[in-house]
């Protein structure tokens, strides 16, 4: 038997940290496939939804921000400024713990920086690794095609949580308005109100009276020397 399993539930949502305001659902795609891989090293996000992924889970790591290089995310090694990481399989909420998918290489040194412990699927699916694997026991049953997981005696991850109802909020990628992009925004806006005025003020009176003036009969002055007189026999 290999090491390959596919659970019987797709995934329907995604959540950032323990509150329910950052739980987000998967749009117009609704569910996506997950496999339960034990030969993985890391999880692999399905590939419309990996840059939203990244950009809200940055959105909650305290301290320097995550990095982007390549297949790889990196960022600072100390896993309490990382929000645990929760995925909707069927009706459960299953935890990645920042301690298991923030990553210390094995040459890793004092300021080093750490793998972040997800990666940009190929297709269409969840492929849970290691990094979800790390602090759950684990039951595969084949014949069934059930996955059972449960945090085992020392783990630091919390026991799957059941919600029958599906996150509001679709995910899409953070923006966060810093001081910088509202000076410009104002900026932006008093230009454009100053350049509308303007044109009111200036330029569209000098339309208006062009508009009527076109609208007039054309008039000719006759110079009265020019012109021929013609007698007429009674």
């Amino acid at each position: 038997m290999d090491h390959f399993f596919w659970i019987s539930r797709d995934g329907y949502g995604v959540r950032f940290g323990d509150d329910q305001e950052g739980a987000f659902n998967f749009g117009s795609i609704q569910r996506m496939p997950v496999i339960f891989d034990t030969g993985t090293s890391l999880t692999l996000v399905p590939q419309s939804i990996y840059k939203a992924f990244v950009s809200q889970l940055g959105a909650k790591v305290q301290g320097e921000p995550i990095k982007v290089d390549g297949p790889y995310i990196f960022g600072h090694c100390d896993h309490l400024n990382y929000p645990p990481v929760y995925l909707m399989v069927g009706v459960h909420w299953l935890e990645f713990a920042a301690i298991d998918y923030v990553i210390k290489p094995s040459n890793w040194q004092e300021g080093d920086a750490c793998f972040i412990g997800f990666m940009k699927s190929p297709e269409e699916f969840w492929l849970l690794g290691d990094t979800f694997f790390r602090g759950y026991y684990t039951i595969h049953n084949d014949d069934q095609n059930k996955v059972g997981v449960m945090p085992h005696a020392t783990s630091t991850k919390s026991r799957p949580e059941f919600h029958t109802y599906l996150p509001t909020q679709e995910l899409t990628e953070f923006y966060e308005w810093t001081t910088s992009m509202i000076i410009i925004t104002v900026i932006a806006v008093i230009l454009v109100v100053t350049v509308i005025v303007l044109f009111f003020v200036y330029v569209w009176p000098v339309i208006w009276e062009w508009i009527h003036s076109s609208g007039k009969p054309a008039t000719r002055n006759y110079d009265s020397s020019s012109l021929i007189v013609l007698q007429l026999d009674k």
